[in-house]
């Protein structure tokens, strides 16, 4: 944090609080104030990004870290980092609010993995839900239930290395975000859909007039008839 914020950085945090940082109203140059914006707007991702790349490069250093890491970033929620031999790991529990959400999970990420089979070099990535997968078998304190998705990762010494870590740390966090984004999203089309075929019916019925008994009707033959 010393080496990213500097002097804003303060030595002493605000009580209740694990970091403070202070921006004087007159020390941001006009042409930087975008640069400092998006410098302090990093924040959470700087924060979390210190074990994955604690672990990631010590996969790109051929020298991996034992054990597995857990950061859990929401009340109910965590993920978790661990090597393997020359990749890394990351495995995200979302808890799901509504079922249809699960489904909706479901079907995106299954599209992840069909995408995997015509690009190269793409990370492996698998869902699986209620149980947790291989990789945090006697782990304690994994969040499980009927609403609890976990969503695993598996990057390669190319996502790794020096030219890619940051890109790589930064996909990663947001994949939640980018989750969810993409799940209400979809809702909101299919509701949208839905309108729009229900507003079709309506002018359908709008349109429809009863036709009135005992009216006499002619045929192509000259004939007539009254329809009772």
């Amino acid at each position: 944090m010393k080496k990213i914020y500097g002097s804003n950085l303060q030595e002493s945090p605000e009580d209740g609080y694990d970091l403070t940082l202070s921006i004087p109203r007159d020390s941001v140059p006009a042409g930087d104030v975008d640069k400092v914006a998006e410098r302090f707007s990093f924040l959470k991702r700087n924060v979390l990004s210190l074990p994955f790349k604690r672990i990631f490069t010590s996969v790109a250093n051929k020298s991996p870290v034992a054990g597995i890491t857990r950061i859990q970033y929401r009340d109910d929620e965590s993920f978790y980092i661990k090597t393997e031999g020359d990749r890394a790991i990351v495995v995200y529990s979302i808890r799901f609010r509504d079922l249809d959400d699960q489904k909706f999970a479901k079907v995106f990420l299954q599209e992840f993995a069909d995408a995997r089979k015509t690009m190269r070099g793409v990370p492996s990535v698998t869902f699986s839900h209620r149980e947790p997968p291989l990789e945090l078998q006697g782990v304690a304190g994994v969040e499980t239930g009927d609403n609890v998705g976990f969503v695993t990762f598996v990057l390669f010494d190319q996502h790794l290395i020096a030219n890619n870590i940051n890109r790589t740390i930064n996909l990663v966090q947001i994949f939640r975000n980018y989750l969810h984004y993409h799940i209400k999203c979809s809702k909101a089309y299919l509701h949208d859909r839905m309108r729009n075929r229900v507003e079709q019916w309506l002018q359908v019925i709008n349109r429809a007039r009863p036709e009135v008994e005992g009216k006499e009707k002619k045929l192509m033959s000259g004939k007539t008839f009254v329809r009772k």
